[in-house]
C-alpha cells in the first residue's frame, strides 16, 4: 500500500522514492525504469502494462515506484501514455486536448468514439464469453482474463493515435465494470457509456395476433429517417406510423388498428414495412376480427 510519494520534477529522469506503509523504509527508483537497468525504454512499457493488466500479480516495491510514472499514487493507463511520450520525444504542445469519449456497447461488440485523438484505453469487463480484439490503426491490444473478469489495455507502443471502427467482439452477455480513457497527453478524459443495437432490426409485433393495440419494436444501429408504414395485402397504404428522424437505439411504435384518417380497419393480415438508411424489412401483422 503506497503511503506517500515525493513531488514530481520537470520530467527529467531523477531518482526518487516512495514510502511503503507499515515498513517505514524508502525504496529508490528511476521513474519508468521497470526492469531496473537504468534506462527507460519500450521494455519498461511492457513491464508497466503487466502491472495494469494484473498479469504481474506480485510487483515489487521498486516496480510499483517506477510504474507510477506521473507520481499521482496510482498505476494506470495514463502512466503508460506519458512514458511513451517521453521515450519517443513526442511533442504535443500544439495538439488539442480531448474533452470526452463515448463507449459504444453493442450486444456483441464494443467500440470507443471520441471527438479527437485517443492515446490509450483500459477496460475491465465481466463476462463468461470469449473476448477477441480487432485490428486498430497504430495500436496494440492486450487482453488478460481471470475467471469472469477480462482486463483490456490498448495503446500504441510508438505513441501513435488510436483509431478504428471496432475494438472488441464479445461472444456472450457482458458488463462494463471499469473504463479509463487517456488522450495523447496522458490525461484522463471524461467518458460515458451508451448501449446500442448491433444492427438495424424490425422485430415481430406483440401481441400477434391482436385485436386492439399492438407494439412494433425496432432497433437502429445509427440515427436516420425512419419510415414505418402499414399496408394491406393489396399494397394499399393503411397507416403511416412513423416518418421522421429517430436517434440510434432501441425503439417501439404502436398501432391501434386505425388508418390515416382515424377509422378502425377490419380484421385480416397486414404488412408492416420498415425502412431506414437503405435497410428495408417487412413483417406480417395479424389483426383479429
Amino acid at each position: 500500500m503506497i503511503d506517500s510519494y515525493p513531488s514530481i520534477d520537470d520530467g527529467t529522469l531523477n531518482f526518487w522514492s516512495l514510502t511503503i506503509k507499515g515498513e517505514g523504509a524508502t525504496t529508490p527508483c528511476l521513474k519508468g525504469d521497470m526492469n531496473h537497468d537504468g534506462i527507460v525504454n519500450i521494455f519498461d512499457v511492457v513491464g508497466l502494462a503487466k502491472i495494469i493488466l494484473g498479469s504481474n500479480e506480485n510487483p515489487t516495491a521498486f516496480e510499483l515506484c517506477a510504474a507510477d510514472y506521473d507520481g499521482d499514487g496510482e498505476v494506470l493507463i495514463f502512466d503508460i501514455i506519458k512514458m511513451i511520450n517521453f521515450i519517443f520525444g513526442i511533442d504535443l504542445t500544439i495538439e488539442p486536448v480531448l474533452v470526452e469519449a463515448t463507449v459504444v456497447k453493442k450486444p456483441e461488440t464494443l467500440n470507443i468514439k471520441s471527438n479527437g485523438q485517443l492515446g490509450g484505453i483500459f477496460l475491465i469487463l465481466e463476462t463468461e464469453g470469449e473476448v477477441t480484439s480487432h485490428d486498430l490503426s497504430g495500436a496494440e491490444i492486450f487482453i488478460q482474463k481471470l475467471d469472469k473478469e477480462v482486463a483490456i489495455l490498448v495503446f500504441s507502443p510508438e505513441g501513435l493515435t488510436i483509431s478504428g471502427d471496432r475494438l472488441l467482439s464479445i461472444k456472450d452477455e457482458y458488463r462494463i465494470k471499469e473504463v479509463e480513457i487517456s488522450d495523447r497527453h496522458g490525461n484522463r478524459i471524461s467518458s460515458n457509456i451508451i448501449s446500442v443495437p448491433e444492427e438495424y432490426t424490425l422485430h415481430q409485433n406483440y401481441p400477434n395476433p391482436f385485436n386492439s393495440v399492438t407494439h412494433i419494436p425496432f432497433d437502429l444501429e445509427d440515427a436516420g429517417q425512419v419510415n414505418l408504414i402499414i399496408y394491406n395485402l393489396l399494397g394499399q397504404k393503411v397507416k403511416t406510423l412513423l416518418n421522421k428522424e429517430i436517434p440510434i437505439g432501441f425503439h417501439e411504435a404502436i398501432w391501434d388498428r386505425t388508418n390515416d384518417i382515424g377509422e378502425l380497419v377490419g380484421g385480416g393480415i397486414y404488412l408492416c414495412h420498415f425502412s431506414v438508411n437503405g435497410f428495408l424489412y417487412t413483417r406480417k401483422i395479424i389483426l383479429l376480427k
